[in-house]
């Protein structure tokens, strides 16, 4: 497959700079066939009626995410060639552009050189990992694994549900008929059980792996 039109979308100038001076200087691709976006709404737009040979993403943008960019581009062209650079590791981000199913992932704090290698490998019809994106990879599976062994109680699973729906403790404490410090203990076993290090993180992991019912 020949590069003739890439988009790039990232919320970072320097980011954008960056990517677009290895698409000129390695890939000799001609300045005005690369477009360059920073908002979300901004690819909505423009993929609507344009197609491009290669689509170099960010996850994160103030309006629609990289995740529903990535299905927006994939309904239009089945076929898209997609590369996300990002700087998200979480296990959620991972697990989601693993079923995404995007075709290279580099994280932003690997080297050039792994982006050059993924727009070789994309280009020519085959994915690419960077070797970060694999450490966090494996990690993940790890995770899902520690998950599974690490049962909750029934107990645990009230309260992690009332904390999803966004009750505070002293609220949880009312509604189970137990003791504030009853509900801070539960909360620092899930903590613990699932591996996160705040309320946001212990949402998501629960949204994400189905650990309670929205």
């Amino acid at each position: 497959m020949d590069i003739c039109k890439v988009l790039v979308a990232d919320d970072h100038e320097l980011i954008l700079t960056a990517i677009c001076n290895i698409l000129t200087n390695r890939f000799s691709i001609d300045k005005d066939s690369i477009s360059v976006f920073t908002s979300s709404g901004q690819v909505l737009n423009e993929t609507r009626n344009t197609r491009y040979d290669l689509y170099i993403l960010d996850l994160e943008f103030r309006e629609l995410s990289g995740f529903d960019l990535i299905q927006s581009i994939r309904e239009k062209d089945r076929d898209a060639k997609i590369i996300i650079c990002t700087m998200h590791q979480e296990v959620w981000n991972i697990n989601r552009l693993l079923e995404a199913d995007v075709d290279g992932v580099i994280l932003k704090n690997s080297a050039n050189i792994y982006l050059e290698q993924a727009i070789n490998c994309v280009a020519k019809g085959g994915k690419f990992l960077c070797p970060k994106f694999k450490e966090v990879q494996y990690k993940s599976q790890v995770y899902k694994n520690k998950i599974k062994k690490h049962v909750l109680t029934d107990r645990e699973k009230e309260v992690l549900k009332l904390v999803v729906d966004g009750y505070s403790s002293k609220e949880i404490a009312s509604l189970l008929g137990i003791s504030e410090n009853g509900v801070e203990k539960h909360r620092k076993n899930l903590y613990l059980k699932l591996d996160v290090e705040n309320v946001v993180q212990l949402v998501r992991v629960a949204i994400y792996h189905r650990l309670v019912e929205i």
